[in-house]
């Protein structure tokens, strides 16, 4: 992973000193072995920033949270969520060629726009939720001229207008975007995407 190691708990250890009781010190020793654990692996935890340091080939493992919007600008940055409850309440802009496992993309007063927006690039949404508001926009994800998308499994859901497309190509190109596995609960249909979808 490309985060930098924390060292809080290694610093929480050398600082608390011996003040704590037998149980007390067990318990904040293993919290810091988990701490310790966690950080070596390069796991994101709320607060924590989706932010791209090397040039290409960036990858994220994200914890269960609310985390807010993001914008991927490297080529083949993957974001991987190593357990349900991995929450995107803001938008989310894909600038490069990307890959995207097992997140929800959550509308919210905070998120009133599209949920998703594709701009250049192919990008790879893996098990993944969107789920909208009646108020916000007729689409969920919009994809950009020049930009292709790909939808494997994921679920489309939440209180959406009547008649509107889920995602919007705007190419108008049905070879944009492909649609494999996925199910809607609401919106007219897929946006004129390839579909392979039930």
């Amino acid at each position: 992973m490309n985060q930098r190691p924390d060292t809080r708990p290694t610093l929480n250890r050398i600082l608390r000193g011996a003040d704590l009781g037998k149980e007390e010190q067990y318990n904040a020793d293993t919290l810091d072995t988990w701490q310790d654990l966690m950080s070596s692996l390069g796991v994101l935890n709320a607060g924590d920033p989706v932010k791209e340091t090397k040039n290409r080939f960036n990858a994220f493992a994200l914890s269960p949270a609310d985390y807010g919007g993001f914008k991927l600008e490297k080529p083949f940055t993957r974001i991987r969520c190593i357990a349900p409850g991995v929450r995107f309440t803001k938008q989310v802009n894909i600038h490069e060629s990307s890959e995207i496992i097992g997140a929800d993309f959550v509308g919210s007063s905070e998120n009133e726009n599209d949920l998703v927006v594709v701009h250049e690039g192919v990008t790879r949404f893996i098990n993944c939720t969107f789920k909208r508001m009646a108020t916000e926009p007729d689409q969920t994800v919009s994809v950009n001229t020049g930009a292709n998308v790909i939808f494997i499994g994921c679920l489309f859901t939440g209180s959406r207008k009547t008649g509107a497309d889920i995602i919007r190509l705007a190419s108008g190109v049905a070879t944009d975007g492909y649609v494999i596995g996925c199910q809607r609960t609401y919106g007219s249909a897929f946006g004129g995407t390839v579909l392979g979808s039930f």
